[in-house]
């Protein structure tokens, strides 16, 4: 990517797909943010977890170990004493 020629670095990522970013090597911060349509819900919401990723995408490794902390439940904001599971049926992209 080409910032000074004026190429911007967004990117869609369609429902079902799981997300992460990481800062290059020796940058101290980065900006960011999220645009989500229709508007964010924790009902649909789920961090990645970590074991399951392993399981499931074997060869993605390297990745997820880099990608991922050690797992996570993620709690429902309505239901605190909730917990799900997410699936992602379309692999790791």
């Amino acid at each position: 990517m080409n910032l000074d020629s004026g190429e911007t670095p967004v990117a869609n990522v369609p429902i079902g797909y799981w997300q992460a970013a990481e800062l290059p090597e020796k940058e101290a911060f980065a900006f960011g943010t999220n645009v989500c349509a229709p508007p964010f819900s924790f009902d649909e919401f789920c961090i990645a977890d970590r074991e399951s990723l392993l399981t499931d995408y074997p060869n993605a490794k390297e990745l997820i170990l880099r990608l991922t902390r050690v797992s996570i439940k993620v709690i429902s904001e309505k239901r605190p004493n909730e917990t799900r599971n997410c699936q992602n049926n379309n692999g790791i992209k």
